[in-house]
C-alpha cells in the first residue's frame, strides 16, 4: 500500500513539476517574443511620419489620405518594408507607388518609387461599365480587336495632358502579344496603348 501512495505522490509531484516547466517555457517565449521586436503598424506608422517630415523629397501634404499600404514585410536582415500605392478618389493613380525601406528599429534607410502630382478640381465621372469598355474596344474603328481575348478592365486615375482622369486599363492579349489599352471612363475614348507589362 505505501508503494502505492509513493507513486501517486511522485506522479503529481512530476505533473506539478512538468507544469511549472511549462510555465516557464510559455513565459520565456513570450518575453522573448516582445523583446527588441515591433508591430507592423509600428512600422506603417514610422513609415507615414518619415513621408509627413517630406522624407524622400516627396512632397505630400497629406501621405496618411492619398497613400494606402498594399504590402508589409520583413526579410531575414530584420528590414521592414512597406509599399503604399497613392490613391485619388479612392482609386489607384497610375504612376504612383512608393516603397519605404526601414531598419529593425524604425529608422529609413532607403525610399524608392513615385508619386503623381494630382491637380485640385473634380475629375469627370465614371459613366461607362467595364462592359461596355470591352465592347467598346472590340468596336474600335481598326477592327484590331474584334476577336482578341480581352482581360477585366481595372479602374484607375491616370494623368492625361497633365490632368487626372478615371481611366480603365484593359489588358488584352493578341497572341503571343499582349496590350494594355487605357480607355476613358466617362465617354469610352482610346487614350493611350500600351505593350509589355506595366505596373500602377
Amino acid at each position: 500500500m505505501g508503494n502505492v501512495w509513493t507513486a501517486i505522490f511522485s506522479a503529481e509531484r512530476l505533473g506539478v513539476w512538468l507544469l511549472a516547466v511549462s510555465g516557464l517555457l510559455i513565459s520565456a517565449e513570450v518575453v522573448s517574443g516582445e523583446e527588441g521586436e515591433h508591430s507592423q503598424d509600428f512600422y506603417v506608422d514610422m513609415a507615414y511620419q518619415f513621408l509627413e517630415a517630406d522624407g524622400g523629397g516627396l512632397a505630400l501634404v497629406s501621405p496618411r489620405d492619398v497613400l494606402v499600404v498594399t504590402r508589409v514585410w520583413t526579410d531575414q536582415q530584420d528590414n521592414t518594408h512597406v509599399r503604399f500605392q497613392q490613391v485619388a478618389a479612392d482609386l489607384p493613380v497610375w504612376g504612383g507607388e512608393v516603397s519605404i525601406h526601414l531598419r529593425a528599429d524604425g529608422g529609413v534607410y532607403h525610399v524608392n518609387g513615385n508619386t503623381v502630382t494630382i491637380a485640385a478640381g473634380d475629375m469627370a465621372s465614371v459613366r461607362l461599365s467595364g462592359e461596355e469598355v470591352v465592347v467598346a474596344i472590340r468596336k474600335l474603328e481598326s477592327g484590331r480587336y474584334a476577336k482578341a481575348k480581352i482581360a477585366a478592365p481595372e479602374l484607375l486615375v491616370v494623368l492625361v495632358d497633365g490632368l487626372p482622369r478615371k481611366t480603365y486599363r484593359v489588358a488584352v492579349s493578341l497572341g503571343l502579344k499582349r496590350e494594355f489599352l487605357f480607355m476613358d471612363a466617362n465617354n469610352g475614348g482610346l487614350i493611350k496603348v500600351l505593350t509589355g507589362s506595366p505596373t500602377k
